[in-house]
């Protein structure tokens, strides 16, 4: 396999590279630092490895041969690919037409996602982004999956890269005629009111809730329970139910769905975001520009507090 490009000395293809582009042996040393004589050896050397003339002397200077001229953009061309394979492709997101690939639980694509999609939708205008649903028990290694971005909670394959985002912090979210809406919280009140919760699966911080209240001695009736954050927040805010949940998307929407947030009443640890990728992506260009939109518009988020 590839014969003829066995004992090639590249340093020829650039040489018949700039001969081509100039015609003139003395300027083309110039150029690749070279004495006139060497690089007219070079100039004999490529006559050979062709043979062909490639460049015949004139009165009128020096002008190529037909095989020169075949020779000339195929040279070119595969010259800048070699480059590439040292620097790299460039990412330019303006002309990009890519398809990113994002997993986050429906909680994190309304309470941290809009804000980056608005700017990637600005800058990449030419990219299509899917969102698929992430849940407590379905993450695997998936090379087709650009970014996981979620909360504690979730088994992330160990190999896999990170950059952690901010902490959310857990509320009680209510009514705002809830009769405890003009109350403080207290942990008789959580306990004798019935819950809505929404559930992401085995594992996930709404369980945990429940561990919490063990060591209390004090539990808690789930008398609703939801897979989808916004049918919760309507749900609560025409009800009596108490809900549990991280607070950065509940405070964007307290006005529309009637609701208030109180503080809980018992010791709870705050949520932990990051985002994580497969190492194959780490270097890649179009992916360093995601991680980093990502990065900017989750953290102003999390700059807001609650």
């Amino acid at each position: 396999m590839y014969k003829n490009l066995q004992g090639l000395d590249l340093n020829l293809l650039v040489a018949i590279d700039v001969l081509f582009e100039e015609l003139h042996v003395s300027r083309a040393a110039e150029k690749l630092s070279l004495s006139q004589s060497a690089t007219s050896r070079i100039l004999a050397k490529l006559r050979d490895m062709f043979d062909d003339p490639l460049l015949v002397r004139t009165s009128d200077g020096m002008v190529m041969t037909a095989r020169a001229k075949q020779l000339k953009p195929l040279i070119r061309g595969n010259l800048d690919n070699l480059d590439k394979l040292f620097i790299g492709e460039k990412f330019d997101p303006k002309v990009t037409t890519k398809h990113f690939c994002l997993r986050a639980t429906s909680y994190v694509a309304q309470a941290y996602l809009p804000e980056v999609i608005r700017r990637l939708s600005k800058e990449a205008p030419y990219s299509t982004i899917s969102i698929g649903n992430l849940s407590a028990k379905d993450l695997v290694e998936k090379d087709e999956t650009d970014l996981v971005i979620c909360g504690d909670g979730f088994n992330i394959p160990q190999n896999y890269k990170s950059r952690q985002l901010g902490v959310d912090k857990m509320m009680c979210i209510m009514s705002k005629d809830h009769p405890l809406a003009q109350q403080k919280l207290t942990l008789d009140h959580y306990a004798s009111y019935g819950h809505c919760q929404m559930s992401l699966g085995v594992g996930n911080t709404a369980n945990s809730v429940d561990k919490y209240l063990a060591e209390l001695n004090k539990s808690r009736q789930v008398r609703l329970k939801l897979p989808h954050v916004m049918a919760c927040m309507e749900m609560v805010g025409k009800s009596e139910y108490l809900h549990t949940n991280a607070a950065n998307l509940a405070k964007k929407f307290l006005s529309t769905f009637n609701l208030t947030m109180k503080e809980l009443p018992f010791e709870f640890p705050d949520i932990r975001y990051a985002m994580y990728w497969h190492p194959i992506h780490q270097q890649n260009p179009a992916h360093v520009w995601l991680r980093t939109l990502c990065n900017e518009e989750i953290k102003k988020i999390f700059k807001t507090g609650f």
